[in-house]
């Protein structure tokens, strides 16, 4: 039996979009801490209020969250696009008839689907 090598690259692809979203948000936040510090250094007397403390931890959590999901977004974009592709190729080859097919992008499970899908067409 041959083992098809196809199988594990969309997983690796989100692993690895994460690891580079965490390490990217990570260093962005880490930067906007830095400009809160420099706030802080210049005004002291923000720092006695815990209320206003609280405040910049959390707006210093969501932007840091923010970044992650933009990061994400933009590593993962190309992929969404291409399946929301090749759903309205299916959705027009089931209306249209057989015949018709899909563009490959790479060598993928995505790509491997595509190659079932157009086999089937013809």
């Amino acid at each position: 039996m041959i083992k098809n090598n196809v199988g594990k690259k969309i997983s690796r692809q989100l692993l690895l979009a994460l690891i580079v979203s965490l390490v990217v948000s990570l260093g962005l936040t880490w930067i906007f801490l830095i400009g809160v510090m420099k706030f802080f250094i210049v005004n002291p007397q923000y720092l006695s209020n815990p209320v206003f403390y609280n405040m910049v931890s959390l707006l210093t959590f969501v932007v840091g969250i923010g970044f992650f999901v933009l990061t994400f977004f933009l590593l993962i974009n190309k992929k969404i696009k291409y399946l929301k592709y090749v759903s309205k190729r299916v959705k027009e080859i089931a209306n249209e008839g057989f015949g018709s097919t899909i563009e490959i992008r790479g060598y993928d499970e995505i790509a491997e689907l595509c190659r079932n899908i157009n086999s089937m067409s013809r």
